[in-house]
């Protein structure tokens, strides 16, 4: 994949045994932090009912994402989605972020304004730091 960068990584790699080894190892988030562009971002979903593989992947995002990641728990589930910022963590202003929220909500019957108010509370201290969307 020589050259090839993507502004958006999505990765939601389960079957019926949980999640791929080779995607919750180390070489495959760095693998993925080389693929994406420095503005870009990497989605990943992973759940907490194989503490060992949530861990891991957990300490491992922790070191190769400093500049940070927000936690989104999915409401109902063990499942959180992390959005990883490879070099640059978003600036975001809080009353658009908002009000976008409440548009969207309108426009798809989605609970984004729910999605934004857990994922600013748990991703502390992450969120501390002025963040925009």
């Amino acid at each position: 994949m020589t050259g090839v960068h993507y502004d958006l990584i999505l990765v939601d790699a389960f079957d019926h045994n949980g999640m791929a080894r080779t995607v919750y190892a180390r070489q495959f988030f760095m693998a993925a932090k080389k693929w994406v562009t420095p503005t870009g971002v990497i989605a990943i979903n992973l759940t907490k009912s194989d503490s060992m593989v949530y861990n891991t992947s957990v300490k491992t995002l922790k070191t190769l994402f400093p500049v940070g990641f927000l936690r989104l728990p999915v409401r109902g589930s063990r499942n959180e989605i992390f959005l990883c910022f490879p070099e640059t963590a978003p600036r975001t202003d809080w009353t658009r972020a908002e009000k976008q929220a409440k548009t969207w909500e309108q426009e798809t019957a989605m609970e984004f304004g729910q999605f934004l108010q857990d994922m600013r509370r748990f991703s502390s201290p992450f969120w501390s730091r002025d963040i925009n969307f």
